[in-house]
């Protein structure tokens, strides 16, 4: 089944919620499970036979440091959503993951239908708040906020970038969603975090109208650096598939960066001027 050609209301209805006079409708078609608000845009998908594989090509891009970033990390998720990241990084030890989601209703139906880890807690609070209140530094934040088609607030004001490089380590990057409303929107955005953060990238989508923010205090890997990087492991997930089939674990999670690395687009570094 072609995922990008996938519409949100096919399939069959399993549940419907409402949030905040807005409709969640979870649907599923064959091995596959999705929710939306009920318009035409997927939130979040699971493959219901390997729920550890990232399926949408917006979450697989915002995994893209796992290319340079392969020490112990501690990693904020704000969004959680269908629970993509937690069900990634589920049982990997060197990941400590940090989920924060404001919706009891999204916790609830993650748990219920999206296999949220068990061990997994989620801090049920807004991204603002989480921010303005920890003290503990992150290697890597995501940041996926969206109320159907709509960014969080805070993505336009100053604060929330503010807020963000407090929580950040030192060499720490962030991966934000967003849906600019123009171009000039899209530059505003740029502009406002490039007042807090010295290196900047920005990754494109061929189907989608979407863009993720890359930010860092430190210098972003170039393409010809990240395609090495991610030469290599595809490399060696052909040895691993030879030697070992039966890994399906390994396989499925395998993520090909190639088309995200190609569609970046990085704006002059501060750290070099």
């Amino acid at each position: 089944m072609d995922l990008l050609t996938l519409h949100a209301q096919q399939g069959r209805v399993v549940q419907r919620y409402c949030l905040n006079n807005e409709e969640i409708e979870i649907r599923e078609l064959e091995h596959y499970r999705w929710f939306h608000f009920g318009d035409d845009t997927i939130q979040a998908m699971m493959n219901t036979q390997s729920s550890t594989q990232v399926l949408m090509p917006i979450c697989q891009a915002m995994l893209l440091f796992t290319l340079w970033k392969n020490n112990t990390l501690k990693i904020l998720n704000l969004g959680m959503g269908g629970a993509t990241f937690e069900r990634f990084f589920d049982n990997q030890a060197n990941i400590e993951l940090t989920s924060v989601e404001q919706s009891t209703q999204v916790i609830t139906m993650a748990k219920t239908y999206f296999s949220l880890p068990k061990q997994q807690y989620v801090h049920c609070q807004s991204a603002e708040q989480f921010l303005q209140q920890n003290t503990q530094p992150f290697d890597v934040v995501l940041c996926d906020l969206f109320t159907q088609k709509k960014n969080i607030v805070g993505i336009n004001q100053p604060l929330f970038y503010k807020d963000i490089v407090k929580n950040l380590a030192k060499s720490g990057v962030v991966f934000i969603n967003i849906d600019p409303k123009s171009e000039q929107n899209l530059l505003a955005i740029l502009t406002m975090a490039s007042k807090f953060f010295t290196d900047i990238a920005i990754i494109e989508f061929e189907n989608y109208k979407n863009v993720v923010l890359v930010l860092s205090t430190v210098p972003i890997p170039s393409k010809q650096t990240l395609q090495q990087y991610n030469q290599h492991l595809n490399e060696l997930k052909t040895t691993q598939e030879t030697q070992q089939k039966a890994e399906q674990r390994t396989n499925t999670n395998h993520i090909d960066f190639t088309a995200y690395i190609s569609s970046m687009h990085y704006l002059p570094s501060k750290n070099t001027q």
